[in-house]
């Protein structure tokens, strides 16, 4: 019962971060998923990465911020959705390490300038969207911008195509 009941605190929480990872259980891959906050942490062991798994945590939409990776499961489970940034810049400093193309420089650098910009705003001590709501607009339209190129480079195509799935969820 106890645990139970911090699972109902997580859930109960205005912003809340998920993830999963392979765990090793009797020989065979199973699924250890969290789900934290900054004063609670509920983990859940399932044989399922997908959507099985997310309806025996999520029995209802979450009503907060679910701060996620670009995983498409996590889409059924809330109203509103954070991708993590840092997960963003983890892939462009993945591509970077093999990748040397100039379209793929230009589009990653411009990519990192954008995030820094969004971030860099909503740390503002005196941040709100009423009073910043043209930079909001102009970081809303570079963002599109970027996701709506047209890219010979195949990563920075791949990465441009995830923006604009997600377009909505970056800066939340």
């Amino acid at each position: 019962p106890w645990y139970e009941q911090i699972g109902l605190e997580v859930k109960a929480a205005a912003v809340l971060h998920a993830d999963e990872t392979g765990w090793r259980m009797n020989g065979k891959t199973w699924w250890l998923w969290c789900f934290a906050n900054p004063g609670t942490c509920y983990y859940l062991l399932d044989p399922s990465r997908g959507s099985p798994a997310l309806e025996k945590f999520f029995v209802e939409a979450f009503d907060g911020v679910l701060v996620t990776d670009f995983w498409a499961a996590y889409n059924a489970f809330a109203t509103e959705r954070q991708c993590c940034l840092a997960h963003l810049l983890r892939e462009l400093e993945k591509v970077e390490l093999t990748n040397r193309s100039a379209e793929w420089q230009a589009f990653a650098k411009a990519l990192r300038r954008l995030v820094r910009d969004g971030i860099r705003l909503r740390k503002r001590p005196d941040f709100a969207p009423e009073k910043y709501r043209s930079r909001i607009r102009r970081i809303d339209a570079r963002l599109v911008a970027l996701s709506q190129g047209t890219y010979r480079d195949a990563d920075a195509a791949r990465l441009a195509k995830r923006l604009a799935r997600h377009v909505d969820g970056l800066f939340t």
